[in-house]
């Protein structure tokens, strides 16, 4: 459920224009693009969710070529009420990673465009480190039995521990042990053993997320928007009815309290995990739309459809310009079929995803 974007996009300036131009022509609906962080290119540590800014600009002189970006909110209302949005692309940003705000000079300041960045308020009050981004930096560091150690410390059962996955690599399952058992939400016991793994090998993730006053930098440069990514980033669906309704109306809260430019309720489900009733919930916690990773363009909305749910994909490290053409054209739509969404499976501790 990925798309990337290589670093050869815009090797060939004409490239972007001559695609675009293609994209134009075939494509019959919007899309919802989702960035997390950005990264330098001689940023040692190889994260696919985090793009190196010369991946990322070359996927915007693509996008730019090929559709006009509009805010996420006229998207929506757009889809929502039946009107075409060919040719349309909204731009979010998920986890408000402080990286956006301390490269925004080198992509966002002097071309400024719409985007919507999704807050874990937990995490921005007070700039935290998310564990995906800690294990990630550590990754090509550990030794079996440091992972092993990793393992232990959440509580993964002995049988359970060093698998490999064949194809998502040795620490597949130490992820989807904490996102099925745990919710998505890191034990202090594995929080405790990264940060003794930190110090031991000398390297700490590049990537944390804005605190309040960066928000509120970010949202001065240009129209930017932010809407609600939960207080803590669980998967929504493993939790009952009362603790999700909690996690998406306090972000909702918070984001409001914090007096940020403009605050949009649009719910981005964590991980991008979700059920068919996270619509319904959504909307009782006052959420306009709920965006969900479903790796699709937005699609012809029939009337008799009651869902808040919107698709959009990840954009990360690693594909070519022809692929991500591909998907902005639609084709890839035409491929797969239409709606509805499907739920992705939920986490287990060895499945793939």
């Amino acid at each position: 459920m990925r798309v990337a974007v290589s670093q050869g996009v815009g090797t060939n300036p004409r490239a972007p224009r001559a695609l675009g131009a293609l994209i134009r022509v075939t494509s019959r609906h919007g899309s919802i693009l989702c960035f997390h962080g950005l990264r330098l290119n001689e940023d040692p540590v190889d994260s696919v969710m985090n793009l190196t800014l010369g991946a990322f600009r070359d996927t915007m002189d693509l996008v730019r070529a090929s559709a006009e970006i509009i805010p996420l909110t006229e998207l929506h209302a757009r889809w929502r009420q039946g009107q075409s949005t060919r040719g349309l692309v909204a731009v979010t940003f998920d986890d408000a990673y402080h990286s956006l705000l301390d490269t925004a000079d080198q992509w966002y300041t002097r071309s400024p465009f719409p985007l919507t960045i999704f807050v874990v308020t937990g995490a921005s009050a007070t700039g935290e480190t998310f564990w995906w981004d800690r294990l990630e930096a550590l990754a090509s560091l550990l030794a079996p039995e440091e992972r092993l150690g990793l393992e232990a410390a959440c509580g993964m059962p002995s049988e359970l521990r060093g698998h490999v996955d064949p194809v998502y690599g040795p620490l597949r399952a130490l992820r989807q042990w904490i996102l099925s058992r745990h919710c998505g939400r890191a034990p202090s016991a594995f929080s405790d053993e990264l940060s003794r793994l930190e110090s031991h090998h000398g390297r700490h993730t590049t990537q944390r997320a804005m605190r309040i006053e960066e928000l509120r930098q970010m949202g001065r440069l240009g129209p930017v928007s932010f809407g609600v990514h939960t207080l803590s980033h669980p998967v929504l669906p493993l939790l009952s009815p009362g603790e999700a309704a909690g996690e998406i109306r306090g972000a909702w809260v918070a984001l409001q309290e914090w007096g940020l430019p403009s605050c949009v309720p649009i719910l981005a489900a964590p991980f991008g995990l979700f059920l068919s009733s996270l619509s319904g919930m959504s909307t009782e916690c006052g959420m306009a739309a709920c965006l969900v990773l479903n790796d699709r363009n937005l699609g012809r909305r029939a009337a008799r459809v009651d869902s808040s749910l919107l698709p959009r994909w990840a954009m990360v490290q690693g594909t070519t310009a022809t692929r991500l053409a591909f998907r902005l054209s639609g084709l890839r739509d035409i491929v797969q079929g239409g709606d509805p969404l499907e739920p992705p499976a939920l986490p287990g501790a060895l499945n793939a995803r």
